[in-house]
């Protein structure tokens, strides 16, 4: 199916630049301000709107929205059939009831006919005293009124009760069927390769994930008041009919302009609600990466300028739904002026029936509700009725104005469905064991899209044993190991574990061989022992406790005031870099995995600390393979072997010593490093 929800990134920059000229202060704006820039905005973005071709947006491909719910609203079917029964049991209670009470109020208490049989039923009353006579009495006529109140008060009261149930598990159903997409959806986030999110924006994909997905009940919304308008417009449909067939074909008559008019807004409608949804998701994106980066802001002096981008962003955001939300208002309009004629024809010829007092159609059938004939109380019935039907009408045709932005919303959560995840298991991969030999890369070849990383990368690390991968900034070290965590896949060559191709076993299983510890130190908000204990939720705390002693956090974790229960606070906020990092060291080596891969173990940390975390991961890693990313040559020197990149290679590999020993790349490096660590302290 063909989607139309690209996202918009890069385009509010030129769009919105005119808005940004002229502006002064550090922010702070004022709502006349506002509200000029906010016109202007809906001026551009109405602007933007005209250059959308909205015939790229077919009303097919809202059809196919529709159909691709049914695996999220399956599970929740039969609750479905269950709450329409239930809608439908209590629209047509109150359609009986209130058509009992219309004839007791006007033909009894008004006009001061007798009683209709089935209303003396419904009030155990004598039909030879309230139905075969002339006249009620002024008593019975007070009866009456006092059994309209009861009866009222009755039907009102289970009513709202069955009504509140209802709405209850409507809501209840509603919710399930979300939380199966958000599922499905958060899975397919997971499985998509680091390629796809260093490409995405985090607040899109936070849009997708929280807005986009929570219109799929929105769109079960819109089919269970779809199903309910329709069987209330055909029950209103039906009495008209019972007191006048020419009256119910207007009625019929009626969705025929109807019709028109959605298949002219449909288009211009979706054109809008797209845009509304890209420049919201674009406000996202702002909002996480300034909160996120708050830190760089504040050093860097750079409060008004985020905040002149949020104010952008904003006005963006508000004049795309602004002008989309015009748009599905003129079509209200709209509806609601084809729908004023055909009921202001059936009002007036409903009193011409009346005041003639000519038979109704299914005079037989309407005797039994005491409208045998057209009077006051059958012409506020067929109006009434009539009112229901054009009423239904009404909200069927604005419901499909609202389908639009719900299948705008859905479309753009089935563009991340619809992504093949890059790395995925073969169909007879199979689960590793632990490495007992050697990691080896044989000729590996990856690039990313315009950019070659490797041509040949051809080396063997052994268990036991501490490989260092050194080189220039860019040369691809991250990269390599993002290749032997399977999070990106390479295009030709062979990864082996113990001889074995990689891309045999499973990568969960691959993963869940191998512990890494990176220098973005990413906690949680969570207390120091979790944060720890997240790589392996099991975890016994005095398990936990030796792992911090590899990572020297047992060093600090006194000086905290609950020690290891301490909360950290939003990304660990309450530690220094140094202490973060090393609680990252921790819980990598907390999982226990044959393999650990350390990307810039170090490097916040001192000398001193360096050189005793170093050499107890080395004492603690005498049966597993370790992997080290690092620029530092104190941390280099400690490894047992070392591949150093170089032009999309491996231009030397071998011990600190041997290396040092002979002409290499490496040993320039080195020199290069100490030369300018000299130059540096000399200056």
């Amino acid at each position: 199916m063909r989607l139309w929800c690209d996202g918009a990134r890069g385009e509010r920059a030129g769009t919105w630049a005119r808005l940004d000229s002229g502006r002064r202060g550090k922010g702070r704006v004022g709502l006349r301000a506002f509200i000029r820039r906010s016109i202007e905005g809906i001026r551009v973005e109405s602007e933007r709107l005209r250059e959308i071709d909205p015939s790229r947006i077919h009303f097919l491909d809202v059809v196919g929205v529709l159909v691709r719910i049914w695996p999220y609203l399956k599970p929740m079917f039969g609750h479905s059939l269950t709450y329409i029964a239930l809608a439908i049991f209590a629209t047509g209670i109150g359609v009986f009831f209130a058509a009992v009470n219309f004839g007791l109020m006007y033909n009894n208490i008004i006009l001061n006919e007798p009683m209709a049989p089935l209303a003396a039923s419904l009030l155990f009353l004598d039909p030879a005293e309230w139905v075969e006579v002339e006249a009620l009495t002024k008593a019975q006529q007070y009866q009456v009124i006092f059994g309209v109140l009861i009866l009222a008060t009755v039907s009102t009261s289970l009513g709202e009760l069955i009504g509140h149930a209802i709405h209850y598990y409507r809501v209840w159903i509603l919710q399930g069927i979300n939380q199966n997409l958000r599922l499905h959806l958060m899975g397919q986030f997971q499985s998509l390769s680091l390629k796809f999110h260093a490409d995405s924006r985090t607040g899109d994909s936070i849009y997708r994930l929280f807005q986009d997905s929570a219109m799929v009940t929105q769109i079960l919304q819109v089919i269970m008041d779809t199903f309910m308008a329709g069987v209330r417009f055909f029950m209103g449909l039906a009495v008209v009919t019972a007191f006048s067939p020419m009256l119910g074909l207007v009625l019929l008559c009626s969705w025929f302009p109807l019709l028109w008019l959605g298949k002219r807004m449909s288009a211009p409608l979706r054109a809008g609600f797209k845009v509304a949804r890209e420049r919201n998701a674009a406000l996202t994106s702002t909002i996480q990466e300034s909160i996120e980066g708050i830190r760089t802001i504040k050093v860097n002096g750079l409060e008004g300028e985020r905040q002149r981008m949020f104010d952008v962003d904003s006005v963006g955001a508000f004049a795309a739904a602004h002008d989309a939300r015009v748009r599905l208002m003129l079509f209200g309009f709209f509806v609601f002026l084809f729908g004023v004629a055909p009921l202001a024809f059936i009002e007036l010829r409903a009193a011409l029936f009346a005041y003639d007092g000519a038979e109704t159609f299914l005079r037989d059938f309407l005797l039994a509700f005491g409208f045998g004939l057209w009077n006051l109380g059958g012409q506020d019935q067929a109006r009434s009725n009539a009112k229901q039907s054009m009423a239904a009408t009404d909200g069927l045709v604005k419901l499909w104005g609202r389908l639009q932005d719900v299948a705008i919303g859905l479309g753009r959560v089935y563009q991340i469905l619809d992504l093949t995840p890059d790395v995925h298991n073969r169909p007879d991969a199979r689960a590793l064991a632990p490495v007992q030999d050697s990691i080896r890369f044989d000729e590996v070849r990856f690039s990313y899209p315009g950019r070659e990383v490797f041509t040949d990368i051809s080396f063997e690390a052994r268990v036991g044993e501490v490989t260092a991968i050194l080189g220039p900034t860019g040369t691809g070290k991250t990269t390599l190991m993002l290749l032997l965590l399977r999070m990106l896949e390479f295009q030709g060559g062979r990864i082996s574990l113990d001889g074995e191709d990689i891309r045999d076993f499973t990568f969960e299983s691959v993963r869940s061989n191998i512990a890494l510890a990176t220098q973005e130190n990413i906690l949680f908000s969570k207390s120091l022992l979790e944060n720890i204990r997240y790589a392996r939720p099991d975890a016994s705390d005095e398990e936990v406790r030796a792992a911090a002693r590899v990572a020297c956090v047992d060093e600090y974790v006194d000086r905290l005031a609950d020690g290891y229960d301490t909360f950290l606070g939003e990304r660990a906020s309450k530690l220094s870099t140094g202490q973060r990092q090393r609680l990252v060291i921790a819980r990598a080596v907390l999982k226990d995995t044959p393999i650990l891969i350390l990307d810039e173990p170090t490097a916040s940390l001192d000398a001193v600390h360096e050189l005793r975390i170093m050499n107890r991961i080395k004492e603690w890693a005498e049966q597993r393979t370790v992997f080290l990313i690092t620029h530092r040559l104190s941390t280099v020197r400690q490894a047992d072997r070392i591949v150093f990149l170089g032009d999309g290679v491996v231009a030397d590999t071998g011990s600190h010593d041997e290396l040092m020993a002979r002409p290499t790349a490496y040993r320039d490096f080195v020199n290069a490093e100490i030369e300018s660590v000299g130059t540096a302290a000399g200056g």
